[in-house]
């Protein structure tokens, strides 16, 4: 297992990121809110219909697991898979712009 060329290097820290990311949300889900520039307060004022908290940890599990994903291709080798990426990062850069 070896990061053969630049676009393997960018799938692996992009990976490390989204794993490393993953897993503070999984953990403490308030400090991803604050890295996002989010006011962030104590659980136990919210209320009991704030799922805040539940929807970050949601996606923290899915940013996990992509993570590993996105290392497993790099260090593999995994070329069909960078190109399966393209028309997602096409799709969400779509979805993304400022309307």
């Amino acid at each position: 297992m070896k990061i053969r060329d630049a676009s393997g290097w960018t799938m692996f820290i992009f990976g490390l990121l989204a794993f490393f990311l993953g897993l503070i949300g999984l953990i403490r889900p308030e400090i991803l809110l604050s890295l996002l520039g989010f006011e962030t307060i104590d659980r136990t004022q919210r209320a009991a219909s704030d799922f805040t908290i539940v929807f970050m940890m949601a996606s923290s599990m899915a940013s996990f697991n992509i993570g590993v994903y996105y290392v497993l291709a790099a260090l593999n080798d995994v070329k069909i898979f960078y190109r399966w990426t393209v028309p997602f990062a096409w799709l969400h850069s779509l979805f993304l712009q400022p309307r």
